[in-house]
Parts: structure tokens; sequence; C-alpha cells
């Protein structure tokens, strides 16, 4: 029981308690194990999932992953899959939405598969850049590609 003399001391730190909870930054020395982060559209909707099987968290801005799978979805309430890219290492900009690695990397759709090696995926783009052994595979029809 609070004496009534310390009531409006504890109501005080009871009211801060949201606003410290806000400013608390988590902090490890290990990876954590099973990382994911979700982006929403601005229909509200997940738009995209990055997933990793351990993510070093020392620098918010460059977040280190291992294990990677980045699930993109239709902006609406269908949440189709779009695309899915996976990679054993990457670096995940949360602010700018980019994803980069210098290892492979596999981006699979329906109609395409795309491997490759240094890579960076913009989302704000939708935009995938490969700079060493970029490799296509279409499964749709290319009427008068060689024309």
């Amino acid at each position: 029981m609070i004496p009534r003399h310390r009531l409006p001391l504890a109501l005080f730190l009871l009211a801060l308690c949201p606003v410290l909870a806000q400013q608390t930054r988590i902090t490890t020395t290990a990876p954590l194990s099973g990382y994911t982060l979700t982006f929403f559209g601005d229909s509200g909707y997940p738009r995209a999932l990055v997933e990793g099987a351990t993510a070093d968290l020392n620098d918010r801005d460059r977040i280190a992953l291992t294990g990677v799978k980045l699930t993109l979805y239709t902006d609406d309430a269908d949440q189709q899959i779009e695309s899915i890219l996976t990679a054993p290492d990457a670096v995940l900009e949360p602010e700018t939405e980019l994803v980069s690695g210098e290892g492979m990397v596999r981006l699979q759709r329906e109609d395409l598969t795309v491997t490759g090696e240094a890579w960076t995926y913009d989302h704000a783009a939708k935009r995938i850049q490969i700079h060493r052994r970029a490799h296509i595979v279409f499964r749709a029809p290319l009427p008068d590609l060689l024309k």
C-alpha cells in the first residue's frame, strides 16, 4: 500500500512509464534467433516480411542477418505472395528499406527465377540489382524476343 503523501509521486511515475518504455533500446551482445520484421503498406496490409535465422542488432541502421527470407506481398486484402528472396547472409537497412549481400541470392516469382551474387534489393523501387554471376530463368512466354 502506498502512503497518502507518496500517492502523487507514484501516479506521476506510473504515468511516465509509457514514455520511458518508448525510449528503451534493446541491445544484446549475442545475435538474436528467429528475427522477423514486417513492413506495412499505406493500405495497412503487410507488404514485406523479413525473416532471419539470426540477427545482429548492434547497429539498428544496419542489421546483419543470416538465413534470410524476404517475402513480398501484394498490397491488398488478398495478400498474395509476389516474390520470395532468400540468401545465406544479408544486411537490412530498415529506414531505407534496402537489403543487400555479397554472397548468393535467389529471387523466386511465379514467372521467373533470378540468382546471383553481390546484390541489393531496393523495396521502394521494387528492384533487385545483381552485380556478379546473374542468371535468370523465365517461365513465361516471351514473344518476339529475338526480333
